[in-house]
């Protein structure tokens, strides 16, 4: 817990794949650039908020994203500046408000078969401007992309695309959609 917070750590952070979990508060406000997850780490709580240097995150692998765990990766004296685009690969789990206020996210990116995405796992993250979809979210929230407003949606995995359910409309992300793309 809180054992990298504040440090000097620059450039791009590996997470290998014997992590077991990244405790609470871990790389709070370390200035990574890139963070790379490909196993089945368990990401506690606000582990990398504040990580205001953090403009890019690739997770896969089985890794689980507690409640609040990405919370707040932005900078407040920097409107250009924070948390840009997200890879979110096969198998991640990620719970509700994962990635709370993250303002200046603007890509999403799943990319296989994803376990689940919960309500409100990108919380007012109202500048997300594209998502891309290449394979498919076994479970997915009822609003999760409710109040986004996507510029363009790309489907490259149409049959993966096809075996997933919205059970609401909130729940699709093609009703907040200016622009689709079906590969």
């Amino acid at each position: 817990k809180n054992q990298f917070q504040g440090c000097h750590l620059t450039g791009e952070l590996q997470i290998p794949e014997s992590c077991e979990r990244i405790k609470s508060g871990a790389f709070l406000k370390a200035p990574i650039s890139k963070l790379i997850i490909n196993g089945p780490t368990i990401v506690e709580e606000m582990a990398f908020s504040f990580c205001t240097n953090l403009s890019e995150i690739s997770i896969s692998g089985g890794a689980k994203l507690l409640e609040e765990s990405f919370k707040y990766v932005m900078d407040v004296d920097n409107p250009n500046a924070g948390l840009e685009t997200i890879t979110i690969g096969k198998d991640v789990i990620v719970e509700k408000n994962a990635f709370y206020y993250c303002t200046h996210l603007t890509n999403i990116i799943f990319d296989g078969r994803v376990a689940s995405v919960d309500n409100g796992a990108f919380s007012d993250c109202k500048n997300i401007k594209n998502i891309t979809f290449n394979g498919s979210i076994s479970k997915l929230g009822r609003d999760v992309f409710d109040n986004m407003a996507i510029h363009r949606l790309d489907v490259n995995d149409l049959q993966s695309w096809c075996s997933m359910s919205f059970n609401s409309t909130k729940a699709n992300p093609m009703t907040y959609a200016k622009d689709i793309y079906i590969n």
